[in-house]
């Protein structure tokens, strides 16, 4: 019996979750990011995964590699997504306080950034393991 994808190797997803959490923090915090990335991340987006099929074959063959792209295709889009709209959504408050009480950036990050990305963050992995 074959075991799925994800049982193989779980931690090459959790580098591809890893890495799609930062891509969506740089997005969700920084304009200049936003604004150059994601015009090509939402067309990316836009294309279904059976259209990647065929590319995927011609550029990596018919292995496991393949299977294993499609599938961290389909999962990046609902984590980055949810992550970017995460981090738009934290309270201005909340980034007031923290630098009211001069916390330097690595705190920032720390105590007011990833905890109120983590509950969209766990939602968007509900979602992406459908």
């Amino acid at each position: 019996m074959t075991r799925p994808t994800v049982a193989r190797r779980p931690d090459r997803v959790f580098w591809l979750v890893l890495a799609t959490t930062a891509l969506g923090i740089l997005l969700g915090a920084s304009p200049t990011a936003d604004r150059l990335l994601t015009p090509t991340l939402d067309v990316a987006a836009t294309l279904p995964g059976a259209a990647a099929v065929p590319v995927l074959i011609l550029l990596l063959g018919t292995g496991r590699l393949t299977s294993v792209a499609l599938v961290a295709l389909t999962v990046v889009w609902p984590i980055l997504h949810s992550t970017t709209a995460a981090v738009r959504a934290i309270p201005p408050t909340r980034i007031d306080a923290a630098a009211t009480l001069r916390l330097r950036a690595y705190r920032r990050w720390t105590r007011v950034l990833l905890p109120s990305v983590v509950p969209q963050l766990f939602v968007a992995l509900r979602v992406a393991s459908a």
